[in-house]
């Protein structure tokens, strides 16, 4: 049974979205209120994933700020934002900010766990709505970046197959291990196609290959347009 950990505004919300996600056969290994003890119950615990929200007790994005101090973790233990509403300025600094996934409140019953499964294997979620903010701002960052082909024609052959490979979901080490380089040599290319393509994070160099490649969006089933992206 996989093992989540929840950050949200009070102790009856982090209860209540606790038995929520057991229902649906996902233990919660931990919980907190306040974004300064995010980051040392997460070391305590382990969780094999985080649901954060934006709203805690300490602060209206008080979760933001948690999110900023969990660099060293996302690796291990992927975050999904919980939103109070599909705010775009909100949605595009959580995946800036190292976010996997993003879900609101009003699309809890019907999803968290199928959001929650999607990014323990390796994907990003956001809506269909949410992705087009990405889109959007992604295309305000540079006029030479838009999705699609065109956006990586700057990339040599083997950076676009490491940008390839971040789009799988693969980690640094797996990087390496499928093309033979040195996880040192991987990340110098990782920095060089961020400088490249002027973008910060992972996730938004694994947006640009959606389009690019073999890897493609996976719209879910639910009415609100869910989408599953492999990271």
């Amino acid at each position: 049974m996989p093992k989540v950990f929840i950050a949200d505004a009070s102790p009856l919300d982090c209860q209540l979205l606790a038995a929520s996600l057991l229902r649906s056969r996902i233990q919660v290994a931990g919980w907190a209120t306040k974004s300064v003890d995010v980051r040392s119950v997460i070391a305590r615990c382990k969780p094999d994933i985080a649901v954060v929200g934006v709203r805690l007790e300490d602060g209206q994005r008080a979760g933001l700020d948690a999110l900023r101090h969990l660099k060293d973790f996302v690796a291990e233990s992927p975050v999904v934002m919980l939103l109070d509403a599909d705010d775009p300025a909100v949605v595009i600094e959580a995946f800036r900010n190292g976010a996997s996934g993003v879900f609101t409140r009003e699309q809890m019953s019907s999803g968290l766990a199928k959001c929650l499964r999607c990014v323990m294997a390796g994907q990003l979620w956001a809506s269909n709505k949410q992705m087009g903010y990405l889109v959007h701002r992604l295309r305000q960052h540079s006029a030479n970046t838009v999705l699609g082909a065109t956006s990586t024609e700057v990339l040599t052959r083997r950076e676009r197959q490491v940008g390839q490979l971040v789009a799988r979901g693969l980690t640094n080490r797996d990087i390496a291990e499928e093309l033979g380089l040195s996880e040192h040599t991987v990340k110098n290319y990782l920095l060089v196609m961020f400088e490249k393509l002027n973008v910060s994070t992972r996730v938004e160099l694994a947006l640009l290959f959606v389009g690019s490649s073999e890897v493609r969006a996976r719209g879910g089933p639910e009415a609100e347009g869910d989408a599953a992206i492999p990271s």
